[in-house]
């Protein structure tokens, strides 16, 4: 029986004397602990400063310090490397000596930038196959065979399993590899993704349809797993977070978020008990006590959120410090590094119409993708969709200082527009999904690395349109629930088709044929 759960920060596992199981945490960015017979395994710690950018900051916030959190790890565990699940500052200030665990995806990525922090015993493990890392400790992970890395990660203490599926959502595969589970952990709520909140092609009555469609999809997640797994606990931890900067203020007034609360109200006719915690709270498994803080309620009220945000923005040490310099010939360099790769080519006949602005400056490059070779020029403001002969015309603008990181430092643009950071237009109104994976793993275009899994030898007209346009033009919702897919609101499903889709949640070959079907007669039935 597990001893305790609260969401404060990373995850744990610590044994004690008795065959007892401790899960603290509510948010990966904060600390989710397992703890069994001595042994802690911290997973995705992001206890100091902000994320993606400077753009998200912990809320409620965590109870507990880097420093005692570091202290009490044996392990840690990194899903993959959005900076709220591999965030420097915090992991920065563990002992280079403690073990760190990663899954054996993205080219060695992960292991490269952990052991770029100094970690020293950096284990990169092939998926699907446990792993024994304590003695009565076995973990197990499980990823997409698909450009959109996430992980799910399994941790058999004792024989008390838990499933931990973070950002991941719902995937077969790990429901035919582990049938039944005694707790889950789970995404539960809208948030973690600027889509389609900065898309200027939707009117704020579509944005907030989406948003209440995917808050709504969450919660039906939430149900999908309990029906799969049939586990004794659901513990709903992840979107425990907020937008902090003040010029996204008019962005965060447009969030909406499921609560812990919403979750257990919605699971109230299932045998499974629901743990609603916030981060700080605990759980006692052997006594189902619970430790509450007492002032859980104010979290949940709009002025005081406004009141926290305001005060943690002027305490906040930015991630981004230095001045705005990029200049043209290294947006250049950058975007023609990708010519020739099988990813540019799949980009198609495409252009992007780049701003970077500064305080003291702007800068504006006309990115032209075409059959594979990709060229950059300076413009003197940003091109007028009229004025371009492509396919796709994406418009984007972002603070210049952030797209100068993102290039020096080799990083996903998910780090700028999941910090809410951009502002997108687009003609026509349809995502181009490969110049989405394009943004999410550039170094898969620049080094002619971009993932191409095993085919499920299906034709379809589907191929090469985005969730996210099927979402947004056709009632589908119910038929994509039935597999498992929420892609209302995804961040991926602006890259992702239906057979990518189907990949990326482990659908068979023959579940994958019937969601084909019966998407293809509902969008030519309207």
């Amino acid at each position: 029986m597990p001893r305790a759960c609260s969401p404060t920060s990373p995850t744990s596992t610590r044994r004690s004397s008795s065959p007892s199981t401790t899960t603290t945490g509510a948010n990966r960015p904060y600390r989710c602990s397992r703890k069994y017979d001595g042994f802690t395994l911290v997973t995705d710690p992001w206890l100091d400063g902000p994320a993606f950018l400077g753009g998200w900051t912990q809320y409620p916030p965590p109870t507990r310090d880097v420093e005692s959190v570091a202290e009490d790890a044996d392990a840690v565990w990194i899903t993959h490397e959005h900076s709220d699940h591999l965030n420097r500052r915090t992991l920065s200030q563990f002992p280079s000596d403690t073990p760190v665990y990663v899954p054996e995806l993205n080219y060695r990525r992960l292991s490269e930038r952990l052991e770029g922090l100094g970690f020293e015993t950096v284990r990169a493990l092939p998926t699907e196959k446990p792993y024994r890392i304590a003695e009565g400790i076995e973990a197990v992970c499980f990823e997409s065979d698909s450009t959109w890395n996430d992980s799910i990660l399994a941790v058999n203490c004792g024989g008390f399993r838990i499933l931990n599926f973070n950002d991941a959502g719902v995937n077969w595969r790990v429901r035919e590899a582990i049938p039944s589970a005694d707790l889950v952990a789970t995404g539960f709520a809208f948030g973690a993704t600027g889509y389609p909140i900065t898309w200027h092609h939707l009117d704020r009555g579509e944005k907030r349809e989406i948003v209440a469609e995917r808050n709504e999809g969450q919660l039906r997640k939430c149900e999908q797993f309990v029906r799969m797994f049939d586990p004794e606990y659901l513990l709903p931890f992840a979107k425990f977070f907020t937008l902090v900067q003040p010029q996204h203020q008019h962005h965060r007034a447009q969030i909406e978020k499921n609560t812990p609360m919403d979750v257990r109200d919605r699971l109230a006719e299932y045998d499974v008990e629901v743990l609603d915690l916030l981060p700080g709270e605990a759980w006692n498994g052997g006594d189902g006590s619970l430790e509450r803080r007492p002032d859980r309620e104010q979290y949940f009220d709009e002025e005081f959120e406004r009141a926290y945000v305001a005060e943690a923005y002027e305490s906040l040490e930015p991630i981004v410090d230095e001045p705005f310099e990029l200049t043209h010939d290294e947006l250049e360099a950058y975007f023609a590094d990708f010519s020739g790769s099988n990813l540019a080519a799949a980009v198609g006949d495409h252009a992007l119409s780049l701003t970077c602005r500064g305080d003291e400056r702007t800068l504006h490059g006309f990115v032209r993708f075409d059959g594979g070779d990709v060229t950059c020029r300076r413009t003197d403001e940003p091109l007028a969709f009229a004025d371009v002969d492509a396919a796709h015309h994406v418009r984007m603008t972002c603070p210049g200082r952030l797209v100068q990181h993102v290039i020096r430092h080799d990083l996903s643009w998910d780090e700028i527009h999941i910090g809410y950071w951009c502002e997108f237009e687009r003609q026509p109104d349809e995502y181009n999904l490969w110049f989405w994976h394009l943004l999410h793993a550039p170094w898969e275009a620049r080094e002619d690395a971009v993932r191409l899994p095993a085919d499920y030898d299906i034709q379809t007209d589907l191929t090469g349109v985005s969730m996210a346009d099927l979402v947004e033009n056709h009632d589908i919702g119910d038929v994509l629930a039935e597999y498992g897919l929420y892609c209302a609101g995804c961040q991926s499903a602006v890259g992702e088709d239906v057979l990518e889709a189907a990949r990326i949640h482990g659908l068979d070959h023959d579940q994958a044929r019937d969601l084909v079907e019966i998407l293809e007669s509902s969008v030519t039935a309207h």
